[in-house]
């Protein structure tokens, strides 16, 4: 075929015309010693930068907190199951679960390796130690979660109560931060400078010698005892 010959010069002369038809175009063809080459295409990969890593997640460990005075153990699955705004109030949730109780932008990122601790739990905590108070002139044992239960406002001003129970009486920014170990005990709470003695005491009324207390002042007559 005219056409072909011109085409395919290289081909047509060393076999036939008739194959000219099933090369390949002029652009892929190149003479090497006599030989023909296929030229292929270089495509270069397309790379894909990996995902960033999610910085805010919940916990998978299981953690300690304190609820109702009592120590308890559990997960960010249980803060989420039900009452999630009131568990992420308890002593270090929200730093455990951020993705669960929404504080991821509070929430510090981490800046060391994933194999790293979790963080601290938040410093200002209601203690889960029971401690001893005065009411009503009475020495009385009890915890935090005695105070939470009911008449709080009123419990919180009894003697040493504020202190030891910050997180449920709201004094946590009045209330000094630990500066020892987190292995250290708490020290205990200052006494306040007056009041009552919590000893019975002996007095005279009416001439007789009688064992009182400062309740039994404060229950009736008592500008005159």
């Amino acid at each position: 075929h005219p056409e072909g010959k011109i085409q395919c010069r290289l081909a047509c002369a060393r076999h036939n015309a008739k194959i000219c038809s099933l090369m390949a175009p002029p652009s892929t063809l190149s003479p090497i010693g006599g030989n023909i080459q296929t030229v292929s295409p270089t495509i270069s990969p397309t790379v894909h930068s990996p995902p960033s890593p999610t910085l805010c997640v919940d916990s998978t460990e299981r953690f300690t907190t304190n609820k109702n005075g009592q120590v308890i153990k559990r997960s960010c699955v249980w803060v989420s199951n039900l009452e999630t705004e009131s568990r992420c109030k308890l002593m270090g949730v929200s730093t455990m679960c951020p993705n669960t109780c929404g504080t991821c932008s509070t929430v510090p990122l981490p800046t060391s390796s994933p194999d790293a601790p979790p963080p601290s739990p938040q410093p200002c905590a209601d203690s889960i130690e029971r401690f001893v108070t005065i009411k009503d002139g009475e020495s009385i044992d009890r915890n935090c979660g005695w105070v939470s239960r009911k008449e709080t406002e009123l419990r919180c001003k009894l003697l040493g109560v504020a202190t030891r129970c910050p997180s449920t009486c709201g004094t946590c920014g009045t209330v000094p931060l630990p500066t020892s170990s987190p292995d250290t005990p708490p020290p205990s709470p200052p006494p306040q400078p007056c009041a009552d003695s919590i000893e019975r005491f002996v007095t005279i009324k009416d001439g007789e010698s009688i064992d009182r207390n400062c309740g039994w002042v404060s229950r009736k007559e008592t500008e005159l005892r």
